[in-house]
């Protein structure tokens, strides 16, 4: 078996809003130099084999379309998502993903259906979920941090109107959103179940997808200890990729992550997030940047470890390339952290839309921003926000 990761962002480039950090894993019945064909195939014959067999009513239903064109249900989010178009097939695309997720050692789903989830069970074991988030918390639950850390605001001496602080307040409309927003929930739990079986079959498991936001309090603050904009992303990024590698810890893995900014070099935080006595450095060219952790140096060794055959069995290797969202586990990343993002953004729009009626929307990046702030600048200041709260400085 392989274990792949894959990892991407959304929200680095904006002022506003959280930026959000994703990664999928993935294990697959293959060796490392087959493993990353082996998955792709696979999967496309889950997908393909599973319309097929879908009752035409679910089909219609689930029918992923976004501004009059059929699109697939993973793929980078830039290709899905497109200026507000195709928010339906971005949501069904993540929700589908996380009732595909086949964790054994989870617990988020693992038991009888709770409050704030729905969808069929359909004859699976406990850890197979078929169901899809129905409320923000649940959504938090299977994916981890994509709210604003409480920190924020209980060290600070500041209070709204609310009682909380104010760097929160303006995302307090999270807990409320239902979900989905346009998807189908039944269609979303149907197609999950049907790939699950087939990807069962050839060997392949989904078995977790992971999430990180970093809200602008946050993200200023450790611009302030002296970290960029690059090093915010990477540390987030190998921290989430370093928590889902224990899923394997005894199989080789593969990690897979988009370029950083315009960092090439990588080896040091490798060493750092992967406890890592030893990287070797395959590549570092303007496209591709890739290291390998031979299982010597991870000072994690399990005893499953100590126990393989082969010297090189449990080897990590990470790689950081530009356009890597065409592979599915990276695909899945860009669209999950798409979709937590845009569901910020709405909370966010629909926050300061009510203190500020006519205020139009936007969705954060540079020059709307600055639209945006100066058309909410009354508002803002009633509502006492301090620019640390709300402007991410770079």
């Amino acid at each position: 078996m392989t274990l792949i990761i894959g990892t991407d962002e959304a929200g680095y480039g904006p002022n506003l809003g959280p930026l959000v950090v994703a990664a999928t894993a993935w294990r697959v019945k293959a060796t490392p130099a087959n493993a990353a064909v082996y998955l792709e195939t696979a999967v496309a014959a889950a997908q393909r084999d599973t319309e097929a067999l879908w009752p035409e009513k679910i089909r219609q239903r689930g029918n992923r379309r976004a501004s009059g064109r059929t699109v697939p249900l993973w793929a980078d989010s830039k290709h899905i998502y497109r200026a507000g178009a195709g928010f339906c097939a971005l949501e069904q695309g993540v929700l589908v993903a996380l009732s595909l997720v086949n964790d054994p050692d989870a617990d988020t789903f693992a038991h009888a259906r709770h409050a704030g989830h729905a969808g069929p069970v359909i004859g699976s074991p406990v850890n197979q979920t078929n169901t899809v988030p129905r409320q923000w918390p649940s959504l938090e639950a299977a994916l981890g941090q994509i709210g604003p850390e409480i920190a924020d605001w209980r060290t600070s001496d500041v209070a709204s109107e609310s009682g909380g602080h104010p760097s929160t307040t303006q995302w307090a409309l999270l807990p409320t959103l239902c979900l989905p927003h346009q998807a189908d929930a039944d269609a979303c739990c149907a197609r999950a179940a049907g790939m699950r079986m087939i990807l069962d079959a050839l060997g392949v498991s989904l078995v977790a997808v992971a999430c990180r936001a970093i809200y602008p309090t946050q993200f200023n603050a450790l611009l302030c200890q002296g970290l960029n904009k690059s090093d915010i992303l990477s540390r987030t990024t190998l921290a989430l990729a370093a928590s889902l590698r224990t899923k394997a810890n005894a199989e080789p893995a593969l990690i897979w992550c988009d370029r950083h900014g315009g960092r090439k070099h990588y080896s040091a935080l490798v060493a750092q997030h992967f406890g890592a006595t030893l990287v070797q450095t395959l590549a570092e060219t303007p496209a591709r940047s890739a290291y390998r952790v031979p299982p010597q140096a991870q000072t994690d060794l399990t005893e499953a470890k100590a126990d393989l055959n082969q010297a090189q069995a449990a080897n990590l290797d990470i790689e950081f390339n530009v356009g890597g969202e065409s592979q599915v586990p990276v695909a899945v990343a860009s669209m999950t952290a798409k979709y937590i993002r845009e569901l910020a953004m709405h909370a966010f729009n629909a926050f300061w839309s009510s203190r500020s009626p006519g205020l139009n929307p936007t969705a954060g990046y540079p020059v709307d921003a600055l639209r945006w702030r100066c058309e909410a600048r009354d508002a803002i200041a009633e509502a006492g926000v301090r620019d640390k709260d709300l402007w991410r400085s770079v």
